[in-house]
C-alpha cells in the first residue's frame, strides 16, 4: 500500500515538473519572438535592456564589467554572457536556462514541502509552483528574478540536507550557493541569516514543546556546534563574494 502510494506520487511529481519545463520552455518561444517584450532590450527604459548590454559589453571582452553593474549584481549579466560565448548572442538561450531553474525550482519546492509536512502537501506546493503566474513570467523574462528564486530554494534546500546530514562541508556548500545568490540579490544576506537563527531547529525532538519556534530554538545542539555550522556558512558566502 504505501509503495504504491509512494510510485503514484511519483508519478504526479513527473507530470508537474514535465509539465513546468513544456510551460515554461513554450513561455520562452513566445516571450523571443514577441516583438513587443524584444522591445525591452532595445530600449535604455527597461531594466532588461540593462541587463543585456552589460552581457554584450562583457561577451566583448570587458570581463571587468562596468561600475553600474555592481549596483544590481553582476551574476546575471555574466551568465548571460557566458551563454553568448557557447552559443552566440541570443537571449532564447538565456530564456530556456530559466525555464529549466523554474522546473528545478518546482522539484526543490516538494522536497522542501516534503521534509516539514507530507508528500500530499509537497505534490500541492510543487503545483502551485508550476503554475503561479509570476513565475511562469519571471522565468522566461531577462531579468534576475528567476535565477534570483532558483538560488534562494536551492539555498534553502541546501541548508536542510546540511542539518540533516550534520556534514560541517555541506554547510560551506550552502555557503557557496548562498553567496552566488547573494551576488544577483545582495539584501538576501541578512534574511538568511536570520532564517538560519530562527528556522533550522529541524530535528524532531519529540517534546509537544518542539512545536513552537522559541522551543525549537532552545531545545538545539550546544553553541559550539550551532557556531560551527554558522562560521562554514559564512566562510561559503565570503568565498563566494571575495573575487
Amino acid at each position: 500500500m504505501v509503495r504504491s502510494e509512494k510510485r503514484l506520487s511519483g508519478l504526479i511529481l513527473g507530470v508537474i515538473l514535465l509539465s513546468a519545463l513544456f510551460l515554461r520552455l513554450g513561455q520562452a518561444v513566445f516571450m523571443e519572438n514577441n516583438p513587443i517584450v524584444r522591445q525591452t532590450i532595445n530600449s535604455w527604459v527597461f531594466d532588461q535592456f540593462r541587463c543585456y548590454q552589460w552581457a554584450l559589453d562583457l561577451y566583448r571582452g570587458n570581463w571587468q564589467g562596468k561600475e553600474e553593474l555592481f549596483v544590481y549584481g553582476p551574476l546575471y549579466s555574466y551568465l548571460m554572457a557566458g551563454l553568448f560565448k557557447l552559443f552566440g548572442i541570443s537571449t532564447i538561450w538565456m530564456r530556456i536556462l530559466q525555464g529549466i531553474f523554474g522546473m528545478v525550482s518546482s522539484f526543490l519546492v516538494y522536497k522542501i514541502a516534503k521534509h516539514f509536512f507530507s508528500r500530499t502537501v509537497a505534490i500541492i506546493a510543487a503545483f502551485i509552483t508550476v503554475f503561479y503566474g509570476p513565475f511562469v513570467f519571471h522565468d522566461s523574462d531577462l531579468l534576475r528574478t528567476s535565477l534570483v528564486t532558483f538560488l534562494g530554494v536551492l539555498s534553502c534546500w541546501c541548508v536542510l540536507r546540511a542539518e540533516s546530514k550534520g556534514d560541517i562541508l555541506s554547510w560551506f556548500f550552502s555557503g557557496l550557493i548562498l553567496g552566488l545568490d547573494i551576488l544577483l540579490q545582495p539584501t538576501l544576506l541578512p534574511l538568511f541569516l536570520a532564517l538560519y537563527l530562527l528556522f533550522i531547529p529541524l530535528h524532531k525532538t519529540g517534546s509537544p514543546q518542539s512545536k513552537h519556534l522559541l522551543s525549537r530554538f532552545l531545545l538545539r545542539k550546544p553553541l559550539r556546534s550551532r557556531y560551527l555550522k554558522l562560521l562554514m556558512l559564512l566562510s561559503g558566502i565570503i568565498l563566494t563574494l571575495f573575487p
